[in-house]
């Protein structure tokens, strides 16, 4: 989802802005007349400020895949208005008609699978971080997680140092902590807590440096404010069993020919 794409080839375009937030609307159940209803803005190639952009145009997907593999940067997409947007009027654009199919379809074969996942035992990470529902390793083996919650620690010192590796090893936690906030943290890692402190503030925990990880780092002392929860890997919503997928279709009179040739 909120990736481009077109319904005759396997390129497809993934965003790095705040493009992707743009909604969809079209005129197709109004025979295209909708006025100020309809959707306001499209997409096209930015060939007038981005000279890689005209030149990748011209690519085959041999060169295109080459060109990705050595991580060198290419095509932009810039959303242009369609026609006046008036004040406090949402962005919108037109998604395609494959998408708006695909989309119709869903709405009417889509079903809940909840008893799939944890046997309904479902609970969002937010609201085991609101009310500080955190379990050691033995409280966990009579009331466990559920298998979508990842408990997880700041930890910004990285795993680097092999000699931190160690079942004998404590390491001090004293003044670990995100300067500002769990939620704007990137140094979090898998973490498990082996055992409460006298002090109601702090745990002893165990942090991996991956999910599947056999290694760890011990620490005490580590202050609970370190601590929160994440989605499990393949447990959010997008990887529910029908969970709508369908790239945003870029207009067939701008999408190079040579690249529809890729799936023929």
């Amino acid at each position: 989802n909120y990736c481009f794409g077109h319904v005759d080839s396997k390129l497809l375009l993934c965003p790095q802005s705040n493009m992707i937030l743009i909604n969809h609307k079209s005129c197709r159940n109004t025979n295209g007349e909708c006025g100020n209803n309809g959707p306001n803005a499209r997409v096209q190639w930015g060939t007038t400020w981005d000279k890689d952009t005209k030149d990748w145009l011209e690519l085959s997907m041999e060169e295109i895949e080459f060109n990705t593999a050595e991580k060198r940067r290419g095509l932009s997409l810039e959303v242009v208005a369609t026609r006046d947007i008036l004040p406090g009027e949402e962005i919108t654009m037109d998604y395609g008609p494959a998408w708006e199919v695909a989309w119709e379809e869903h709405l009417v074969l889509w079903e809940v699978f909840f008893d799939e996942i944890d046997d309904g035992r479902y609970i969002p990470v937010r609201t085991l971080t609101d009310n500080q529902d955190f379990r050691t390793v033995d409280e966990l083996e009579d009331d466990p997680y559920p298998t979508n919650v990842l408990m997880v620690c700041y930890y910004p010192e990285g795993f680097e140092d092999e000699e931190s590796y160690s079942e004998e090893e404590w390491w001090s936690g004293e003044n670990i902590a995100p300067v500002n906030g769990m939620d704007a943290s990137y140094d979090l890692y898998p973490c498990e807590i082996t055992k409460k402190s006298e002090d109601p503030g702090t745990v002893s925990v165990r942090i991996y440096p991956a999910y599947d990880s056999e290694k760890y780092v011990q620490l005490y002392d580590y202050d609970m404010k370190s601590i929160s929860f994440r989605m499990a890997p393949y447990t959010s919503d997008v990887h529910l069993e029908g969970t709508f997928r369908h790239l945003i279709e870029i207009p067939d009179d701008i999408f190079p020919e040579q690249w529809k040739e890729a799936i023929q």
